[in-house]
Formats: C-alpha cells, sequence, structure tokens
C-alpha cells in the first residue's frame, strides 16, 4: 500500500502539473501512457530476472527509489527532469511488485486468491490514501513541493520491508522454470488474459488521471479530484478482497 500511495499521490494535482509545465491534455496523456508502459510493461522481465538472481532486501529497496523520486518530483525545474523522476520512480515500483506478490501469494496457504487479493486491495488502499490526501500536502504549501511531506509514509514503509529481506530472499521451490517450456506452451492462453488486463488497466489510469482534470476544468477545488479518485480505489480495494474470497 505504501508504494502504491507513493506512486500515486500525483495523481488529482495533474492540474497544478499542466500548468507548472503548460501541458496540453494531450501532453499528460502521452505522459502517462509512457510512465504506464515503463512501469507496468516492464514488470515480467524483472520479475524473470528476480527469480534468477533473488537479490535480498529488494522490497525495501525498491520502496525507497520509490519515494525519493515521487515525493521530490515537484522539485524539478523542467519537463524532461520532471519525466525522468516519474520512470526512475516507476523503476522501483516495477521491481517491487513481482517479488511483493510472489510473497504474498507465499504465505497464503491454501488461500491464494484471497492472499492476492489482500495484496492488490493494500495497493489501493494506499492509492486511495494519496488521492485523498495528496490534494492537501499540495495546498500546503501552494505546489507540488507539497508531496514531500509524504515522504515519511515512504520511508517508514521501506525500512519495515527491509527488515523481511531474510525471508524475502528465500528461494522458492520452483527454480527450475524454463520460458520455452513453462510459457510458450500456454501463450495462447495467456494472451487473452494479457489484453484483458492492459484494457482494465487503461480504464483505470484514464479515469484516475482525467477525472480530477475534468472537475478543474468545471471550477471545482482541487479536493473533488482528490475525493473522486479515493472513492474510485478505495471501491477496488472492496473488489479486490471479495473477489479473492470467491475465486477460492
Amino acid at each position: 500500500g505504501g508504494v502504491d500511495g507513493v506512486a500515486k499521490a500525483a495523481g488529482p494535482t495533474c492540474s497544478m502539473v499542466r500548468q507548472k509545465f503548460g501541458l496540453t491534455m494531450s501532453g499528460i496523456g502521452l505522459i502517462t501512457f509512457w510512465w504506464g508502459l515503463r512501469t507496468n510493461f516492464s514488470q515480467p522481465l524483472f520479475g524473470y530476472l528476480i527469480d534468477r538472481w533473488n537479490p535480498r532486501r529488494l522490497l525495501g529497496a525498491a520502496t525507497l527509489v520509490a519515494t525519493l523520486f515521487y515525493c521530490t518530483v515537484g522539485y524539478t525545474r523542467n519537463l524532461t527532469w520532471f519525466v525522468v523522476f516519474l520512470l526512475v520512480g516507476g523503476l522501483g515500483v516495477s521491481l517491487y511488485h513481482p517479488r511483493a506478490g510472489a510473497l504474498a501469494v507465499r504465505v497464503s496457504g491454501g488461500r491464494k486468491a484471497l492472499g492476492m487479493g489482500v495484496f492488490t486491495a493494500g495497493g489501493s488502499v494506499g492509492m486511495a490514501a494519496g488521492y485523498l490526501l495528496s490534494p492537501y500536502l499540495c495546498e500546503l504549501v501552494g505546489s507540488t513541493k507539497g508531496l514531500l511531506y509524504a515522504a515519511p509514509v515512504g520511508l517508514i514503509t521501506s525500512a519495515l520491508l527491509w527488515g523481511v529481506g531474510s525471508q524475502d530472499g528465500q528461494r522458492s521451490s520452483d527454480q527450475g522454470f524454463d520460458f520455452h517450456q513453462d510459457v510458450l506452451p500456454h501463450l495462447g492462453k495467456l494472451l487473452p488474459l494479457a489484453l484483458v488486463m492492459i484494457l482494465r488497466a487503461s480504464t483505470v489510469v484514464a479515469f484516475c488521471n482525467f477525472l480530477p482534470l475534468l472537475l478543474a476544468a468545471q471550477g471545482r477545488q482541487l479536493v473533488a479530484g482528490g475525493y473522486s479518485g479515493f472513492f474510485f480505489t478505495a471501491g477496488g480495494a472492496i473488489g479486490s478482497m471479495i473477489g479473492g474470497h470467491i475465486s477460492d
């Protein structure tokens, strides 16, 4: 939850980013597209490398990277550095999710779907908190520099995850993974699932990023965008819990 909360903390502040750099709606959409592509589509590759190399303390380090770059993104002076900070912060998110998801399933016993549902719900709760609180943080200093006040959440989360490094470093029993044997024969079944997930992610990202902009264009306060993201992602958290229970 801490990682996703930090990652999405700037969601309802898109209007401030747009004004700061003079971006159009298309410009916001393009940045969101490349950020999402870099953050999400690199996760299968990172998951494969993590299974192979099994780095210790990865969860804490990945959370720290996301925290440092997302919470300081408001201090960037031009659009180039803003995008760089987003992409490097996304690297932390990409490294976090494969290992954390696998660990959540591993400790769930016979309720693996529920375990993944709890993991997903935790991320949704973090996102909801980010949407709700980030407008207040930005209004506190009058700019996106206020996101720095969210850093303690990420730093504390990083420290807690660093403490589970010994568990994180344990190798799983399926070390004989081979892409050609374990993935390619099932590609026909995986591709439709991947397509559904891409469409789902596109809808969620578009909704969460552009609804606050729509409300701002209607003259509503920045906080209104935060509330819209909060209720949307909070509903996702409830759905994850229910879906995991029903799936089991």
